[in-house]
């Protein structure tokens, strides 16, 4: 087994792998790019069903328009973190979007806390407490060497401070006779 690094013409070695009786080309690298490309389009479709799966069960809990306000929200999260890493000079990757899954249930978190219609001081007090230790736990991981954690962090991030200042404007939910 030979290991070649910095290969820059690969039907060349190819066709000359082919001469020799036993001998094969292998390009570990091009099978793991398609592999991880095909994982972050199958990703991709993930966030969009779970996005569609939100927007149906908001739609059903709290009415179509409080539904489709906190998908866009989500959306706009998403949107803002895949803009900041792009502006930050990384490209969209499987690990990047793993972050953005993970951004989309914290997102819908605060959606439901903030539109609450009994918020006391002490929910807010916490919903604080718990911004706070997600961003200094996963901000960390910006300073990271490794592009892959880096990404995810910076998704996380940016992501998650855009859901939880447009969670504030989510509609708030009624209150009823019952619960007075």
């Amino acid at each position: 087994m030979v290991v070649l690094e910095e290969v820059s013409d690969e039907k060349a070695i190819q066709d000359l792998a082919a001469l020799v009786d036993g001998c094969t080309y292998v390009d570990h690298r091009g099978k793991l790019t398609a592999i991880f490309k095909m994982y972050r389009e199958i990703f991709f479709r993930v966030i969009l069903g779970f996005m569609l799966c939100i927007l149906v069960v908001s739609t059903i809990r709290a009415g179509f328009i409080k539904a489709l306000a906190g998908t866009f929200f989500s959306a706009l999260s998403i949107g803002t973190a895949l803009f900041v890493l792009l502006l930050s000079g990384f490209e969209v990757n499987l690990f990047s979007e793993l972050g953005l899954i993970v951004l989309l249930g914290i997102g819908i978190n605060y959606n439901i806390f903030m539109s609450s219609s009994k918020l006391e001081v002490t929910s807010v007090i916490a919903i604080f407490t718990a911004l706070a230790t997600t961003l200094m736990t996963i901000g960390i991981l910006i300073f990271s060497s490794v592009d892959a954690i880096k990404c995810f962090a910076i998704c996380l991030v940016t992501g998650i401070i855009c859901a939880f200042i447009l969670s504030a404007y989510m509609p708030k939910n009624k209150i009823t006779n019952d619960e007075v």
